[in-house]
């Protein structure tokens, strides 16, 4: 990690970051994630010139940006009289990303944009640890019925280190193993594992499926007659059951009104076997149930 204290002057200006001119081997923003933080005071001085950059991706921290190419820019910078700003870059290598490469040299330059001149700047040396190979690993998929939670688990590494958990939208939502969720449409989850140890990082995903609709029972079971179908089809634009013989194939359909729970199937015409009750919802199966006719 390292940092560099703006520099006051008389023009707006920008900020350079590059790699060594002729360096060989993988590129320091391939390998690692670096990382540019900015104080409120640095925030504040981009934010009002429009928060223009190049060659960034932003993260949900306004005030953080990591550089994806060479040459990245902060610009339209102006700093107050009297205001002293700083800026931290953080170097975390990519565990999926390592080569044997274990020197990297990285420039910052603050440069004067109406001058078109350098005013300031730092360089930064980066050398690399022996990796202690780790995978991040979030665990499998999971699928969950609508307001159902479940727990989702980080397999732990073999050293100390920081497990986050981020939602869909990049906002870090919790910090340790074992999360658990609830969420209320199918949602991707992504685990950042950094090892305390020399900063390296990795990342996995886990998808939590929600299934909106649900068969819920059958009653009775098996019956003679009559069942009554208990479901939860809220949310849906068209529903319907069908029931289909096992032995013949033969199938019967029972529109739903989506505003109901339960309906009745009257099953007293229908031949004695086992038939699949199966819940359709805009089209698409989203659960069946065995029923047994006496």
């Amino acid at each position: 990690m390292g940092w560099y204290r703006l520099l006051r002057w008389n023009n707006c200006f920008l900020i350079e970051f590059f790699k060594q001119y002729g360096e060989a081997g993988k590129n320091i923003y391939d390998e690692a994630e670096v990382t540019i933080t900015m104080d409120d005071i640095a925030f504040d001085a981009w934010k009002d010139g429009g928060e223009l950059s190049e060659h960034f991706k932003s993260t949900s921290q306004n005030n953080k940006v990591i550089v994806e190419d060479n040459m990245a820019k902060l610009n339209n910078i102006e700093l107050a009289p009297n205001e002293i700003a700083t800026i931290t870059l953080s170097f975390n290598f990519l565990t999926k990303e390592l080569t044997n490469k274990k020197r990297y040299v990285y420039h910052l330059a603050q440069r004067d944009v109406v001058a078109d001149k350098v005013i300031g700047g730092e360089t930064f040396e980066i050398r690399k640890k022996q990796q202690n190979g780790f995978t991040a690993d979030a665990g499998g998929d999971e699928e969950i019925d609508k307001n159902e939670s479940v727990v989702i688990e980080a397999q732990e590494i073999n050293e100390d280190a920081v497990y986050n958990w981020y939602n869909t939208e990049g906002d870090l939502i919790y910090t340790g193993t074992n999360l658990s969720v609830s969420p209320e449409i199918t949602e991707t989850y992504m685990l950042e594992v950094i090892s305390n140890l020399d900063g390296f990082k990795d990342y996995d995903e886990v998808t939590v499926t929600v299934n909106p609709y649900r068969l819920i029972s059958l009653s009775p079971n098996p019956t003679s007659s009559h069942v009554t179908v208990d479901y939860d089809i809220e949310g849906s634009s068209s529903s319907y059951l069908m029931l289909v013989n096992i032995n013949s194939g033969n199938t019967n359909n029972f529109i739903l009104d989506v505003e109901t729970d339960t309906t009745t199937i009257n099953l007293s015409s229908m031949p004695v076997g086992l038939y699949s009750v199966i819940l359709v919802c805009d089209g698409e199966i989203q659960e069946s149930q065995t029923l047994a006719k006496q």
